[in-house]
């Protein structure tokens, strides 16, 4: 074990993710990554700290200037969670030698890919994809390893042209307490829908509401609750006020990541109309406390549907409509048995694929090639 600590005081792990900020998706899954490197020893932390500055651009200065003054001290490899981040450690590199590994950390495997679904106006959204394009190539194809979340995105590098061997497949993993919560197999007074994410356009809530609304005209014992913040907090609850919703539809706002566990026991089915193709760490919390999950089937997207089957583990819309959503809800609202098996297979699939020992295993196997760990 001492062996093992002082080769990973050599670690440095870097992330453009606000570690500061209340818990949000980027930062329980940076929070994770982080408890599993310190298990072995002590690991340097560098991240953006926006909160504590308050002010974006003070921030981004000070995390590029600390990015670069890391190339004066003896790491034997980064873990970088970021394009641009990456991208300023291979700028740096001949500053801190060859020998200096970095290992590039995404959540998707084509940043790129990701600006269609954030909102951005055209001209915006053109320059953004410009420069992540830029990115990707520079640096998917000079860092030393790449890590992902799953196979799919492992199997699009390499379509890419990265060499196989140097993407490694490291799982979101969910906590055990997840796990733990009973199935709630029949309802009580109230059929209960939640959806917990970020409020950002391509969540496409303004579906999700018109949808529930179709439904809560014929069933009367209906909620839907919505947990976290975001940018389209505001128009969602306008639009919930323009559909009279507001005794049905409750605005959950932002819940201690401890609490989700307990919240997710109380609910009957989790709603993920995203038109993004990344698989969240809600998305598959929601699978690991036994609900039955409604979701979009997307065609870009063969995450779900290598992992859930559609009808056994998981509710796949043709698409994101209103009425898909309504037909769906209605399904799970009326069979109850066909609720409870989506359930529990849903926390199958979650325990085979994403639980804390698995992304543990292949963490190991990580450090081991890269040679941290003999």
């Amino acid at each position: 074990m001492n062996g093992n600590a002082e080769a990973l005081k050599k670690i440095c792990f870097i992330t453009d993710v606000d570690l500061d900020r209340e818990a949000a998706g980027g930062v329980m899954t940076e929070s994770k990554m982080l408890a599993f490197l310190r298990m072995f020893g002590d690991v340097e932390v560098i991240y953006f700290k926006a909160t504590k500055y308050r002010s974006r651009w003070l921030a981004l200065v000070l995390f590029v200037t600390q990015v670069f003054r890391s190339s004066l001290k003896p790491y034997r490899v980064y873990f970088s969670r970021g394009s641009m981040t990456s991208f300023l450690l291979l700028f740096s590199k001949r500053l801190y030698g060859k020998q200096k590994k970095i290992v590039y950390r995404t959540v998707i495997p084509l940043v790129s890919t990701e600006v269609k679904y954030l909102g951005y106006n055209s001209f915006e959204g053109l320059l953004r994809y410009l420069l992540f394009h830029f990115l990707d190539r520079v640096v998917l194809f000079n860092v030393d390893m790449i890590v992902v979340p799953v196979v799919e995105y492992l199997d699009e590098l390499v379509k890419f042209g990265v060499k196989r061997d140097r993407v490694h497949v490291i799982p979101f993993h969910v906590e055990d307490e997840f796990f733990k919560q009973p199935v709630r197999c029949v309802a009580d007074s109230s059929f209960k829908l939640c959806n917990v994410s970020g409020f950002h356009s391509y969540h496409n809530f303004f579906t999700m509401i018109e949808g529930f609304e179709a439904l809560s005209k014929r069933r009367n014992k209906i909620e839907l609750f919505l947990v976290g913040q975001g940018v389209m907090r505001s128009a969602v609850e306008r639009k919930v006020l323009e559909k009279n919703l507001g005794d049905k539809v409750r605005f959950v706002g932002k819940v201690p990541h401890e609490s989700i566990p307990q919240f997710l026991s109380q609910m009957d089915v989790f709603v993920n109309m995203s038109r993004s193709p990344a698989i969240s760490t809600s998305f598959l919390e929601a699978a690991a406390a036994g609900k039955a999950i409604v979701a979009v089937n997307k065609k870009e997207d063969r995450v779900l549907n290598r992992y859930f089957t559609d009808g056994k583990d998981i509710l796949m819309l043709n698409n994101a409509s209103p009425l898909e959503l309504e037909k769906a809800l209605e399904l799970l609202y009326k069979n109850t048995q066909l609720r409870n098996s989506m359930a529990m297979g849903a926390r199958e699939v979650a325990k085979k694929y994403f639980s804390r020992d698995v992304a543990l295993c292949q963490l190991r196997g990580l450090l081991s090639q890269i040679k941290i760990l003999s």
